[in-house]
């Protein structure tokens, strides 16, 4: 999947609704410092989403141990690179994945959000030399 870039004519975004199979925003990539991940549109097309947001879970796979990095998740109301602005979320660091499971993997489960696009930003790229593949779906 190619580094963000924005939604236009000729770029279409893809949306995602709720039930939908897992998107790819990075497929197997060596992430490097600085790197954003393509957008997705969060669809509001459903009466669980119209009120309290929309349940959405991120999850990373490491092709093995990616040792220290620092990815984020970011969100927007309108998919122009100044308005994403940072999830927060709990864990260790909040607000940005750092570590990985035994598997070399971590999803995280996203508090109801209103927000209509989602990306993932790579602020500190894996010190191993290690490939992402990073999804996201609705819930």
């Amino acid at each position: 999947m190619p580094a963000y870039v924005q939604s236009s004519a000729s770029n279409p975004i893809t949306g995602i609704r709720r039930g939908d199979l897992p998107v790819a925003v990075w497929s197997a990539e060596s992430l490097v410092s600085g790197e954003f991940s393509q957008a997705l549109a969060l669809a509001i097309a459903d009466a669980y989403n119209t009120a309290g947001g929309q349940y959405v879970r991120v999850t990373l796979v490491f092709s093995a141990a990616p040792g220290e990095f620092t990815i984020q998740i970011q969100t927007a109301d309108q998919d122009v690179p100044a308005n994403y602005t940072n999830e927060p979320f709990g864990g260790a660091t909040p607000g940005q994945i750092t570590t990985v499971g035994a598997n070399n993997s971590v999803s995280i489960s996203l508090e109801p959000i209103v927000a209509r696009f989602i990306r993932l930003y790579c602020v500190t790229q894996p010190a191993n030399a290690v490939t992402c593949t990073a999804t996201i779906m609705r819930g």
